[in-house]
């Protein structure tokens, strides 16, 4: 693929709700690892217990994902449109895919090679950050729309359903232009500067020097994705990105703050911890106006105790060794959710006695 074709694909990324505000080099690089692919009606992209291989960018037709069991060879469980993605397990080892995903009618796609996203992520941390948000509220979205088919299909009634949502959030469907594509963001961003050059033959290895003795894939060998991505951005350290408010009572906490200040909330699934946008949020529920962060409300307990601001690091442990040098006390060292893709966090107590929070983005396992 020329690095016209390159130039273009990124282009067309960046107007995906996904990827809105995410830099043209990093956009750029990853389209080393993208093809633009139009799946016909019943074809499959994707099928369940498969190597997670692809992240899928929808822009037009409809998906059907669907789960398979001894007693009812396939269910579907929830659809996918224009404006959204398929294939999250990208970002979870092991890094199968948990459903399948059949094309109900004509569906075009950019599909972005899983290893040059992680890989990316890694290397621009601040930007890999954002993205686990924005992924969170699509596995968030899509279990919350399983359980529903799953309560219907058992015989539970009428099942109230939230609104239709579309991207990550928006109301409605996205508009289309007079050419019948999807018209995801007005206006679209001018296109990126060519990425790294192009690859023939065989998928690419890793870098050898920077990554362990692994070349970059979708990059030559030799070649490392840190000579073609920005290092992460200064504002990643010291940054106050997150907060997490304590309750005896979160449903009671939830009202309380919806109705004094409007803050908008998004329980989450399995967990007795609720989302929160407190202000102009974009159709993702990111917030899109200065002075605005997100946070979370908790139960009451261990760290959270008392309101506790989160701030964003490029390396926890050494900002645990300058907290302590500073007369700063390490309450929980470095401690990673779950396996770690998801990141690592802690809690220091400050010189005037506050439990302060800290994180730092996952690196995703080779």
């Amino acid at each position: 693929m020329s690095d016209a074709s390159h130039a273009t694909l990124a282009s067309e990324m960046s107007e995906h709700p996904f990827f809105e505000g995410v830099e043209e080099r990093f956009l750029a690089a990853i389209a080393e690892g993208s093809v633009a692919k139009t799946y016909a009606q019943d074809e499959y992209l994707l099928r369940e217990g498969e190597e997670a291989r692809h992240l899928f960018l929808v822009y037009s037709g409809k998906i059907a994902l669907e789960v398979s069991s001894p007693e009812r060879p396939r269910h579907t469980v929830g659809t996918v449109g224009m404006g959204e993605v398929v294939g999250w397990s990208w970002s979870v080892p092991p890094h199968r895919y948990e459903h399948d995903a059949r094309a109900l009618k004509p569906t075009r796609t950019i599909a972005i090679d899983a290893e040059v996203l992680r890989y990316a992520c890694e290397e621009d941390t601040a930007t890999g950050y954002r993205l686990l948000v924005r992924l969170i509220a699509v596995v968030a979205s899509r279990l919350a729309s399983t359980r529903l088919q799953l309560l219907e299909s058992e015989g539970a009634g009428s099942v109230d359903r939230p609104p239709r949502t579309w991207g990550l959030g928006g109301p409605g469907p996205p508009r289309t232009d007079s050419t019948g594509r999807a018209a995801l963001r007005s206006p679209p961003p001018a296109a990126p500067t060519a990425g790294p050059k192009a690859t023939s033959g065989p998928r690419p290895r890793r870098c050898p020097g920077d990554l362990g003795g692994r070349d970059a894939p979708g990059f030559p060998p030799g070649k490392c994705i840190r000579g073609s991505l920005p290092r992460p951005r200064a504002t990643m350290t010291g940054e106050v990105g997150h907060f997490e408010i304590p309750a005896d009572d979160t449903e009671r906490a939830r009202k309380f703050y919806s109705a004094a200040f409007g803050w908008k909330h998004t329980p989450m699934p399995g967990m007795d911890y609720t989302m929160v946008t407190t202000g102009p949020a974009d159709e993702r529920g990111m917030p899109k106006a200065p002075g605005y962060i997100g946070g979370g409300i908790a139960k009451r307990g261990g760290m959270v105790e008392h309101p506790v601001v989160t701030i964003l690091v490029d390396d926890l442990a050494a900002s645990e060794r300058a907290i302590e040098r500073h007369g700063g006390k390490i309450l929980q060292r470095r401690t990673p959710i779950g396996d770690g893709t998801m990141g690592y966090t802690g809690y220091f107590r400050d010189t005037e006695g506050n439990v302060i929070g800290l994180y730092e983005a996952g690196k995703p396992s080779g």
